[in-house]
């Protein structure tokens, strides 16, 4: 390889990655492969995601919501289309667990951010 190539980073595997630290600063909480990896294959909860993997950083109720929008959850798993009310109800949640805000009331969320959402 000349000095002028450089190789691309490879991306570590999940379970390097839980092992090393994660961080909900850095949105790994919205990694369908490290989810999968987390509730699929070792089986843990949202709870336990949120409070042990993520130390506390994110509610369970952000782990839910990617969880089941990946489709991970069987419970959760449909091929009904989500209505547009539920879709705009679902960004203002992510964008209020973006900015520190998923545990303030609905009306907070609403003032806060609803001129963002599509």
């Amino acid at each position: 390889m000349s000095s002028t190539q450089q190789t691309l980073p490879t991306a570590k595997p999940p379970a390097q990655r839980v092992e090393e630290g994660l961080s909900a600063d850095r949105g790994e909480f919205k990694d369908p492969d490290l989810l999968e990896h987390l509730y699929v294959e070792r089986g843990l909860s949202t709870k336990q995601i949120a409070s042990e993997v993520f130390d506390g950083e994110i509610s369970d109720e952000v782990v839910r919501i990617y969880v089941n929008r990946y489709g991970l959850n069987p419970t959760h798993r449909s091929e009904a289309p989500v209505s547009p009310a539920t879709q705009k109800l679902i960004q203002l949640r992510e964008l209020a667990a973006a900015n520190g805000d998923e545990s303030a009331p609905l009306e907070v969320m609403l003032e806060r951010y609803a001129h963002l959402v599509d």
